[in-house]
């Protein structure tokens, strides 16, 4: 039986995987099969197996993952992937159909358990009912975390809404960054929030003050050996000049720990 996901399968020579050896050279016993859309995210599981971000949306798996020698682990299936789910509008002299389109994946971060933390641009994930915005929880073997609050937490505003970095801590807090504008149902204008390993948001993790050089997302999150935080944030330095250049800078934050 042929497990590989038929994406993956009928593939065409798009992009060729290697494993550079100790000395630089490739390693001729890592064998990866072509991919189509071309990847451009990856994360090491500490078996070995190497999680792949080769599309989204509309039938492509957002994820795959491979074996540590790079052939595809069948036993790993995102479904549908994130997906982009619109409702339909109806009012006075304008009635437009809902509408269904794919969403992507900006970010992947593991826990210790082996469940995986996905952010992204998405409303839904492997499912056209239960709504799960910007981030979701995956079971190792790649279905829906349905335990966790983590997917309904977090809505947007204006101004293009998604999540771009998550990143997870020695104690398997969740720390979800980019652009939104409500946090479990309540207005919030931040850029960064924690959850707790079970997804709920941890209230000990205090604002950053990030909202006051204007119009912030956060781009990338990082660890120092001090458990301070380390983000690469862009913002333009005033909201009411929205087109002044944007600001990026690296800014380490502080508590990390409460």
């Amino acid at each position: 039986m042929n497990l590989m996901h038929p994406w993956i399968a009928a593939a065409l020579s798009v992009m060729a995987w290697c494993v550079a050896s100790a000395d630089g050279g490739l390693d001729p016993a890592f064998h990866a099969p072509s991919m189509a859309p071309i990847p451009n995210l990856i994360a090491f599981q500490k078996d070995g197996r190497i999680l792949v971000n080769v599309g989204s949306g509309g039938g492509v798996p957002g994820l795959i993952r491979l074996n540590a020698n790079g052939s595809a682990d069948g036993a790993f299936s995102t479904g549908k992937g994130p997906m982009i789910i619109t409702a339909p509008i109806s009012i006075p002299g304008l009635s437009l159909p809902g509408a269904t389109n794919a969403g992507s994946i900006a970010s992947v971060a593991l826990q210790s358990s082996g469940q995986i933390i996905v952010g992204g641009n998405f409303t839904h994930f492997d499912s056209t009912s239960a709504a799960r915005a910007l981030v979701v929880r995956l079971k190792t073997d790649g279905s829906v975390d349905t335990t966790v609050t983590a997917g309904n937490l977090l809505a947007g505003g204006s101004g293009g809404t998604m999540v771009q970095s998550v990143a997870v801590d020695d104690s398997d807090r969740i720390y979800v960054g980019g652009r939104f504008a409500m946090v479990n149902g309540a207005a919030r204008g931040m850029a960064l929030i924690r959850l707790k390993a079970d997804g709920t948001v941890d209230g000990t993790f205090a604002d950053t003050k990030l909202t006051d050089f204007g119009n912030v997302s956060i781009l990338q999150i990082s660890f120092q050996p001090d458990h301070k935080i380390l983000v690469v944030a862009s913002w333009f330095p005033s909201v009411s000049t929205p087109t002044a250049a944007v600001v990026k800078a690296v800014i380490s934050i502080l508590p990390s720990r409460p």
